[in-house]
């Protein structure tokens, strides 16, 4: 992106790539653009029209936590001739594990999926990604990833930390009983209380598509 383009983006994003857009990168003469339901082609398609009236849109960035894939987010439904490429972050959940692994890791893990399904959502929505993003038209140019990991105390063990007791009484009681879940809120405090403790926080997947040249 260069000053004078356009960015059309999901909201609400990661807290730092929101900053990143509507703050950072708008002081550059890079304006940002947003649509909240990235389900709905007219909502995405008006957002889109508006970003492309007011410059070159070079950059789709979108989250798509919580989307199935079958919502396919659909680039080209969205001003697909203005938009130059695209970039899709989300999860990847396979890497998630704290050590010491709790006795009912595997049960949370379960009912945590169980959860986002419920929701119509996919915890590990990023290794579908690609195939959606070609089905829209775009060219996948590059994938890569981001695994962070973190001691009690650390921004990475904090935000998980956060995450974990805020979605623990969501969980159905039938993938996670009760009586599970009081035991693995004690055992994560207590591994918090350990500065050995290792927290693998889930993988982040970056995918960058680009809408192939037109042949002349």
């Amino acid at each position: 992106a260069r000053p004078g383009d356009a960015i059309l983006h999901s909201q609400p994003l990661y807290g730092g790539t929101e900053t990143l857009i509507a703050k950072t990168l708008a002081g550059f003469g890079i304006a940002p653009f947003g649509f909240s339901d990235g389900t709905d082609p007219a909502s995405v398609r008006a957002a889109a029209h508006r970003a492309a009236d007011a410059g070159r849109v070079s950059v789709v960035m979108v989250e798509t936590v919580g989307v199935t894939p079958d919502a396919q987010l659909s680039f080209d439904s969205a001003s697909a001739s203005e938009i130059f490429a695209g970039a899709i972050q989300d999860y990847h959940r396979d890497t998630f594990m704290v050590v010491p692994k709790p006795d009912d890791w595997d049960d949370f893990i379960r009912a945590d999926r169980a959860f986002f399904a419920s929701q119509g959502g996919n915890v590990s929505i990023g290794v579908h990604l690609p195939r959606m993003m070609e089905a829209a038209g775009l060219q996948v140019t590059d994938i890569t990833q981001t695994t962070k990991d973190g001691h009690p105390g650390s921004p990475t063990w904090n935000w998980v930390t956060n995450y974990v007791l805020s979605v623990l009484p969501k969980l159905d009681a039938s993938s996670l009983p009760p009586a599970k879940a009081r035991r693995l809120k004690r055992q994560w405090l207590a591994a918090g209380r350990q500065r050995s403790s290792l927290l693998i926080a889930p993988c982040v997947l970056d995918i960058v598509g680009r809408k192939p040249a037109r042949r002349r």
